[in-house]
């Protein structure tokens, strides 16, 4: 048996992809940084799936210090557009 070829998901370009978080990992404090200046509704949840943060900008630095180590998921609505990042808490 032999695999040919490798099959995956793409990102599409002219979505939010333009997302930067940085630094990632990160002690608490993340940085979203975006290509084209627009306004955007950005969501962080936690791996239950709990709202921890919610803002409407082009940038933005989230605080998760008060947030347990772990992993979160920053989800970015442009338009009719969503995006979803990983990023981890140490």
């Amino acid at each position: 048996y032999q695999l040919s070829q490798f099959t995956g998901i793409q990102d599409q370009a002219g979505n939010s992809n333009d997302l930067n978080v940085a630094p990632n990992p990160s002690d608490g404090a993340f940085v979203l940084r975006f290509e084209q200046p627009a306004l955007r509704t950005i969501s962080v949840h936690d791996a239950t799936g709990k709202l921890v943060g919610r803002s409407i900008t082009g940038s933005v630095l989230f605080d998760l210090f008060l947030e347990h180590k772990g992993i979160y998921f920053v989800e970015v609505q442009d338009g009719n557009t969503r995006s979803v990042r990983k990023v981890v808490k140490l």
